[in-house]
């Protein structure tokens, strides 16, 4: 068997490989317990993207003009990716489970080329009285082509929109039991991503420039085995992802039940001080506490607006303010108020310092010897 041929055999199992990773995975899904309504936007996008990938599988061995219908439902499928992209991370990121007027906008593409397919189809049909349907992919190549110009650009503004959503919680959800949730989401994203850009990269980039028909199986060989990979890895991020923004069990139900956790909490603060211990985490405060994690970091959320850890910094920062004001304390280093107030390392300080008062420590500790009287604006 000749080297091509056995590549060509290569190509069209990884293709089969490509169609069945979905559908494995499809198939998980319906028998998975407790699915959520994130995972029944997953089921659809797989039936999607299985449907597409087996029509690009019958386009590398049929004659194009022999299947006019599903070379326009294949373009049907593929532009429908940007609803259900918006679709799936949507209902992750918000937590909303209705319509989203957006996702009217990411469905744009989808119905103006089934609108037009359906509108030639009918014109066909009522005014010269031919049934066959024949491929707008085909006859207007062109225009089928620049379609997919506004779904590049939509892909792009969600992708931005879903990374800056991702930045910000992974920010708001330190040391939170939701960090792990938006973390997973976010190399679901970057896979995804991955995968988006090989296909486009091979569809509009070295597929155009390679000729050699050895060297062009190679790099479909090799593209192909990549997406295969990453397909799986895909697998395992969609089937480990749980919805972040879901209603929680064992969560304080009534304004009143929150404000007695939170009084715990601020007692907790005020008389054991565990915000000077530097390792604390919200697992530890929960120990303390005698309450779940998944309580007190909601509860401090409810209550403050504040993330776990910003809520601690604050309270170091105040008792960084009553050292440095403490005349006992005037021989200690800036390293080392930071030390005695909770913080870890220097630049946290410094850091973390500057964001709550405006200044660093050691221009705060100046301004309070220089003057008996601080100015109101730098808080006691």
């Amino acid at each position: 068997m000749e080297a091509n041929q056995l590549m060509g055999l290569m190509v069209l199992a990884l293709y089969l490989l490509i169609i069945f990773a979905p559908f494995l995975l499809l198939t998980i899904l319906m028998f998975k317990k407790n699915r959520e309504f994130h995972d029944k936007v997953l089921m659809a996008w797989l039936a999607v993207s299985i449907t597409n990938s087996f029509i690009e599988f019958l386009k590398i061995s049929e004659p194009p003009s022999s299947i006019p219908f599903l070379l326009d439902l294949n373009k049907a499928l593929l532009v429908s990716n940007l609803f259900f992209f918006h679709w799936y991370f949507s209902t992750l990121l918000r937590g909303k489970y209705t319509w989203d007027s957006k996702l009217t906008w990411t469905l744009l593409p989808f119905l103006v080329w089934v609108t037009a397919c359906l509108g030639k189809w009918a014109t066909q049909w009522l005014f010269f009285g031919n049934y066959t349907y024949n491929s707008l992919a085909l006859e207007y190549e062109q225009f089928a082509g620049w379609l997919e110009v506004p779904v590049v650009l939509g892909l792009i503004l969600v992708g931005l929109w879903i990374w800056s959503k991702l930045k910000e919680m992974g920010k708001s959800e330190t040391g939170s039991v939701l960090l792990k949730e938006v973390w997973n989401l976010k190399k679901t994203f970057v896979t995804l991503i991955i995968i988006y850009f090989t296909v486009a990269g091979w569809e509009y980039g070295l597929s155009k420039i390679l000729s050699n028909q050895g060297l062009r199986l190679i790099w479909i060989t090799l593209l192909l085995s990549l997406i295969v990979v990453l397909l799986v890895a895909l697998g395992f991020f969609f089937f480990k992802q749980k919805g972040i923004l879901k209603k929680r069990k064992n969560f304080p139900k009534t304004s009143e039940l929150i404000d007695q956790l939170f009084q715990k909490v601020t007692k907790s603060m005020m008389d054991d001080k565990p915000y000077l211990n530097p390792g604390l985490t919200i697992s530890k405060l929960a120990v303390l506490l005698e309450e779940t994690p998944q309580k007190v970091s909601e509860t401090i959320k409810i209550k403050t607006e504040q993330s776990f850890y910003s809520f601690i910094n604050k309270h170091r920062v105040e008792e960084a303010k009553r050292l440095l004001k403490d005349t006992s304390y005037s021989s200690y280093s800036i390293v080392s108020i930071g030390l005695e107030s909770g913080f870890n390392s220097k630049a946290t300080f410094n850091r973390v310092f500057k964001n709550e008062t405006g200044m660093t420590p050691s221009r705060y500790g100046e301004l309070f010897k220089s003057a008996k009287d601080i100015p109101s604006k730098f808080p006691h």
